[in-house]
């Protein structure tokens, strides 16, 4: 923890609560979001019963920060306006500009521009307007003219990264402005790991009264139980203030709280209150309110509930108010009951009820909770999403596109008006409602106006903008000169805009801009603002590739306007090298007209992962040594992807040639490894439907269902919701997820699948050996085929079957190994212990034969009964060495008893060396870490210990861990 001005901040802060009670020193103001720093929606203004819209503007869909379902972080789906005197205020995420808007009339007054989306909420104190924006600053800007007075940086370094698309700070400032008692207050940063900044600022100056900078790497325990590990704050969502207590909404997390004075950690139950969280967080009096959670509804538009904490130690109050729309008044605690829809009224001054009750052992306690409601009235049977108190009028937004206003003290329905979206944003000043949608509308409603509505449409759609020939002629080439339509490019130095603006209107290009010339920069925003693409598909900074610190690799293409209209110079060196895209990044070089392309290859020493295991052999070990060290974020994406859920154990995802790819529930996809672009889909019908469950072993029992050679992914097809037999294995070029061949299965499921050197090596599940381990319901999709009855090879050349192997007992497949020229697995009975419908006397799991084949004729090498108790082998080809012990992971078979593991000969199956696992452990060892064996060139990291490859001995390990159902 940083303290500044030690001295003077006490005396300070002692001024200003003696002369600066109320920061909204007009009550017909809405000075910051919900009107104050406790953000209880609340304002003495009255509004008419009777309103009429004056004037809308339509600024489009919000770019969202995060999506999903129940994602409890929608602090910016809807522009949140604020009001001071004649002016309306407004962030928007979609052009990174700031908005001054005269509330009467609806006119802009005049914008100003981040270098970043702009989520939150202004707020106006002593005629300045206070902003934070992704690009990781806060601003202080004159509210009448909109020019700089200054800005903060909020995190320690200026690196961008790419998140959800957006080139944004590595801290973006999503703490949302509060200013209390003449303090401002924000936050910066969002990834614990990067450490997490939360500031008190003089508004006047912007000097830091006190920052919090080391609550983002603290050891404490996780949301599961018995997890420790590190982690800290997330600054999402707008801060509040409560008490002497500052605090600041996590995400999906329970807000936690800092000391008001000095910034220091008070608590943040993040274990305790595993289920609780969510970024609209409430203070009253000395309570806090918080979202309790997801909903378990289908319908995600239908959200969460409310509880309530005791803001001293941040102690939860039994109960819940059933509502996601809850405003404050001096009196009650307003909610709309998201079940029954009635308007439901909380005496604050009765909030909490005692009850006698008996405990566990008969013996009498008293229980305190939150009081039933004072009183309750019917509404309409609508799904409300937000509401605010102006006097006393009530004003709901509801899922359907309603505003409805409403008496506060008896719940009756004043009026209803329909917008477009939904109305997420409220705001009451001056006799005026001001309403935001998701879609991007902003409406003002006026008591008695009878006038027709102004209707700002801003529709670019007839835009246009003289633009000389020569960057109409220079963009063509371009594209054709390298073919890239999409991604990411780099213009060195933008001009005035006219090249990149030629190429955004012909590609479906993100486009990061440079130019060191100010009057460049700002012509440039102008024309692709006024043309509507200005944040959404091109975004210019003030500066050039060395002082603009861009992300590595992010680059498909990389230009220069201002080389390419002159002597065609670009040095492939330096900040521009590393901002190339690995794989095929494209600089062009030369003159217009006379182009050439420079060609980035892949990264010496870069590896892939083109198996469940990494290779056929199952090593779990990259060949990569580029990866080294403390890792820091490339980029991070949200994902719209539907996904096996994570319980489930899914198949890993695989990588080859700088694409990443992703197996959802009916679909593949695959992205740019490098900066997250969407390059393709492949759909396939219930691709991942087995491992879709909850708590389940899914693939580490039925291995991989895909892998990868050359330019090819092959990929087992899922299971068909109406036959359990499918026989086909598809192939689709990794370059465009076009389908190019078909494989099939001698007879039956195809089970195990694995490529190597030009043959398609699969099995013949067993289909009747159906093993469960998990607490959903038995059925198909339950199913989890981890035997086979046979081996077989294609050749993916011709389709031919090469050969087939018929077991004489069984073949798990995680016993499968193959090498270079051999084939290695375990034959053996199957394990009657794990059998869904295993009935009587069960048989101890009977031990097996090792057997070798040549992998390319499918003929016997060699067989070794000798006591094969293992239930997976891993190759090290390196040394000719066969790893056999058992996949004793969370949540195994029965089988997969543990504790041995075992060395042979990969040439001979002789056995060198077999030693028991858990020898040297600490008593106070978590006995739940552990993961399956990988092999790294002469070493065993058998979790929670390390073998010596040759001898068996057991080496020093420093690795520790608490709980937890990740591996490694």
């Amino acid at each position: 923890m940083k303290k500044l001005l030690l001295i003077l901040l006490p005396v300070l802060m002692a001024i200003i609560l003696a002369t600066c009670t109320n920061q909204n020193s007009n009550d017909k103001d809405w000075p910051q979001y919900r009107n104050n720093a406790g953000r209880t929606g609340f304002t003495t203004e009255q509004i008419d019963g009777n309103l009429a819209p004056v004037w809308v503007h339509n600024f489009g869909p919000a770019d969202k920060s995060w999506t999903g379902i129940h994602t409890r972080m929608t602090f910016d789906y809807a522009i949140q306006p604020v009001i001071s005197g004649n002016y309306l205020y407004a962030g928007n995420s979609n052009d990174n500009q700031i908005y001054a808007i005269n509330r009467k009339t609806g006119k802009v007054i005049w914008t100003f521009y981040t270098d970043g989306p702009v989520r939150f909420a202004p707020a106006v104190y002593n005629n300045k307007i206070y902003a934070v924006s992704d690009d990781g600053y806060c601003y202080c800007i004159s509210a009448k003219k909109g020019k700089l007075i200054w800005k903060r940086f909020g995190g320690p370094s200026p690196d961008l990264i790419l998140g959800n698309g957006k080139m944004i700070s590595r801290w973006p400032a999503r703490g949302g402005v509060a200013v209390r008692d003449g303090i401002l207050y924000f936050g910066a940063g969002i990834w614990p790991s990067e450490k997490i900044f939360i500031y008190a600022l003089d508004p006047e100056s912007g000097d830091i009264l006190w920052v919090n900078d080391s609550s983002g790497e603290i050891e404490m325990p996780q949301p599961h139980g018995g997890a420790v590990a590190k982690s800290g704050l997330s600054a999402q969502g707008y801060l509040v203030t409560g008490g002497d207590k500052l605090f600041v909404p996590t995400g999906r997390a329970v807000p936690a709280a800092l000391d008001l004075q000095k910034g220091e950690l008070a608590y943040f139950h993040l274990q305790q209150y595993r289920n609780m969280g969510g970024s609209a967080v409430m203070a009253i009096d000395s309570f806090l309110l918080v979202p309790s959670g997801n909903t378990r509804e289908f319908n995600e538009i239908e959200g969460t509930s409310y509880s309530l904490f005791y803001n001293s130690d941040g102690i939860m109050v039994p109960g819940e108010i059933n509502s996601e729309a809850v405003a404050v008044s001096p009196e009650y605690i307003y909610a709309v009951n998201n079940d029954s829809h009635q308007i439901e009224a909380y005496l604050r001054k009765n909030l909490i009820e005692s009850k006698e009750t008996l405990d566990r052992r008969g013996n009498k306690t008293v229980v305190k909770k939150i009081a039933a409601p004072e009183w309750k009235a019917d509404l309409v049977k609508d799904y409300v999403k937000t509401l605010i108190v102006a006097g006393d009028k009530l004003v709901a937004g509801t899922a359907t596109g309603k505003v409805l206003i409403v008496d506060s003290k008896n719940g009756k329905l004043l009026a209803s008006y329909q917008v477009n979206g939904i109305p997420l944003g409220l705001a009451a000043a001056h006799n005026s409602l001001f309403v935001s949608t998701d879609m991007g509308s902003l409406y003002c409603f006026e008591g008695g106006y009878k006038g027709k509505t102004e209707v700002f449409a801003n529709d670019f759609s007839n835009y246009s903008v003289d633009i000389k020939q020569e960057y109409k002629d220079a963009a063509n080439g371009i594209i054709e000169k390298s073919g890239i339509k999409n991604g990411y490019c780099l213009d060195l130095e933008c001009g005035d805009g006219s090249l990149i603006y030629e190429l955004a209107k012909r590609t479906n290009l993100k486009i990061i801009a440079l130019d060191k010339d100010k009057r460049n920069v700002d012509h440039a925003r102008e024309i692709l603002n006024n043309a509507g693409i200005y944040g959404s598909k091109v975004v210019v900074f003030e500066g050039d590739i060395n002082s603009v610190p861009l992300p590595d690799y992010f680059a498909n293409l990389t230009i220069s306007t201002r080389s390419l209209l002159s002597d065609g110079t670009v040095e492939v060196e330096g900040n521009i090298l590393r901002c190339q895209r690995p794989c095929g990044g494209i600089v062009i070089t030369g003159k217009s007209g006379d182009l050439s392309a420079n060609i980035r290859g892949e990264l010496k020493g870069a590896g892939e992962w083109t198996h469940q295991y990494h290779d056929p052999a199952n090593t779990t070990i990259s060949e990569d040594n580029i990866v080294n060290g403390k890792l820091e974020m490339l980029w991070f994406k949200d994902s719209d992807f539907d996904m096996p859920a994570r319980h489930g154990r899914g198949v890993a995802p695989l990588y080859k040639d700088g694409r990443l790819f992703v197996a959802g529930n009916d679909a593949i996809r695959a992205v740019d490894a490098y900066n997250g672009q969407i390059l393709w889909e492949h759909y396939i019908d219930n691709l991942s439907l087995e491992y879709d469950q909850e708590h389940n072993m899914g693939a580490a029992i039925t291995h991989g269902n895909w892998c990868i050679e050359g330019d090819k992914l092959f990929v087992r097809r899922g299971l068909s919701k109406f036959r359990r037999a499918d026989t086909g294995c598809y192939a689709i070029d990794i370059r465009t997820g076009t389908r190019i061949a078909t494989y099939n299965a001698p007879e039956g499921y195809w089970g195990y699948i694995a490529v190597k050197n030009g043959i398609l090596y699969g099995s013949v599940a067993n289909t009747e050996h159906i093993v469960i381990r998990g607490h959903g319901e038995i059925s198909e999709s339950n199913n989890q085929f981890s035997e086979s009855g046979s081996l077989f090879a294609i050749d993916i050349t011709t389709g031919d079957i090469l050969w087939e192997y018929k077991a004489e007992n069984s073949i798990r497949h995680n016993t499968i190994a193959i090498g270079t020229d051999k084939l290695y697995f375990i034959d053996r009975p199957v394990a009657e212990i794990d059998h869904m419908y295993r009935r009587g006397v069960i048989k101890e799991h009977e031990p097996g034969v090792l057997v070798v084949l040549d992998s390319r004729t499918g003929k016997t090498l060699f067989r070794n009964p000798d006591n094969i108790w293992g239930t997976l082998l891993i190759l090290n080809e390196k040394y000719n060495k066969i790893i056999m012990s058992y996949n004793d992971v969370r949540l195994s078979l029965p089988s997969e008893k543990g504790g041995k593991i075992a060395v042979l000969d990969a040439n001979t199956g002789n056995r060198i060396w077999e030693s028991p696992t858990r020898q040297n452990l600490p008593e106070d060892y978590s006995s739940s870490s552990r993961s399956r064996p990988l092999v790294n060139d002469s070493i065993i990291f058998a979790e929670p210990e390390t073998f010596d490859l040759f001898s068996g001995r057991v080496l020093d390990n420093n690795f520790e861990r608490s709980y937890g159902c990740g591996i490694i």
